[in-house]
């Protein structure tokens, strides 16, 4: 641990030195030029075992510096430049894993891989179960073209030694391994959970005879693969104060409306946000005494707006517009506006 305490403080000793003034970026703006002052306090934290400071800092190197194609150099940044992210990468993928997040890592090595796909995850100070995942990875990228280039040359050799049999017994044996690393990788599903608090606006003659109300959620969601595709469940609820004297109907003080509803959407991520649109259907339930003295199907469509922490912790600005249909004596239907801030995790 001391010799990579050494190479790590080496390393940022050499990026202070040569450090150029960076470009200053916001967090979906790349830098003109490799902001190689914050490679330099990545590596200081990364002496320190702050693993959270790593990863904040260079959570957005791999969107930025996608390289267009397998070892090209990334736009922004020039060949001389590429050691120094790739070991940035390296200290980024590790800091990762030391903090359990084993999806963010296996990103991070696609895309050390993409910009140098011979690298090979080093290091004194990294436990071999970190390098096993990375291998892991590695073998997903390159195992199929080697698996052929294996068989080629075997079976060139092989023939000239007049070893056919063993050759078309060695070719099948790669075929096979080869297409059980080709096997579709089942679907990983993702939890998480959702609490928020909104504004709830009724519409026409509910809004005549009711106030707007704050309101409560809770959610669930499925998340589904690296797709952003997601399904979600939400049950919420307000209740209303009358604004009218002369009530028909004495007695009447509120007005209570609960929703139980299933969506499907997809989110599309800019760095760490995201938008997501998404489309409901449920029950609606709402009474004056009672939560359920009108029951009727619900429809919905909502959109939020998400901020990601590089951690699983998840915030949302939720906007949404749901109508209610009940039948009695014919349909009824009820319009809610509801605009509310979820705080959730994902794991």
């Amino acid at each position: 641990m001391r010799s990579a305490s050494r190479a790590a403080s080496a390393f940022a000793v050499a990026l202070s030195a040569m450090a150029l003034s960076a470009t200053c970026a916001s967090a979906d703006e790349r830098p003109q030029r490799l902001p190689r002052d914050t490679l330099a306090r990545a590596s200081t934290c990364y002496v320190n075992l702050d693993y959270p400071c790593v990863t904040d800092l260079l959570a957005l190197l791999p969107v930025w510096y996608e390289p267009p194609a397998p070892g090209a150099v990334p736009p922004g940044v020039r060949l001389v430049e590429v050691p120094l992210l790739l070991e940035a990468g390296r200290i980024l993928g590790v800091s990762h894993l030391v903090l359990d997040q084993t999806r963010s890592a296996r990103r991070v090595f696609r895309w050390l891989l993409a910009l140098d796909p011979g690298y090979v995850l080093a290091g004194s100070e990294i436990p071999p179960r970190y390098i096993q995942i990375f291998l892991e990875v590695r073998a997903e990228l390159i195992a199929p073209p080697v698996a052929h280039e294996i068989t080629a040359v075997a079976a060139g050799r092989a023939l000239g030694l007049g070893l056919r049999p063993r050759v078309v017994r060695r070719a099948v044996e790669i075929a096979r391994l080869e297409a059980e690393v080709n096997l579709p990788r089942p679907l990983q599903l993702e939890l998480g959970l959702r609490a928020g608090a909104g504004w709830v606006g009724l519409t026409r003659r509910d809004a005549e005879v009711f106030s707007d109300a704050a309101g409560f959620l809770l959610g669930v969601d499925l998340f589904v693969d690296d797709t952003g595709y997601l399904l979600s469940a939400d049950v919420g609820g307000s209740i209303h104060d009358v604004k009218l004297e002369d009530l028909i109907q004495e007695g009447q003080d509120s007005f209570r409306i609960m929703h139980l509803m299933v969506s499907g959407g997809r989110e599309w991520r800019f760095a760490w946000f995201g938008l997501r649109p998404s489309l409901g259907v449920g029950m609606g339930a709402f009474g004056v005494s009672a939560f359920f003295e009108e029951v009727g199907p619900a429809v919905s469509a909502r959109l939020s707006l998400d901020a990601h922490a590089p951690t699983a912790f998840l915030l949302s600005l939720r906007g949404e517009l749901r109508s209610v249909t009940v039948f009695d004596g014919g349909p009824l239907t009820s319009v809610i506006f509801i605009g509310g801030l979820d705080v959730g995790t994902r794991f």
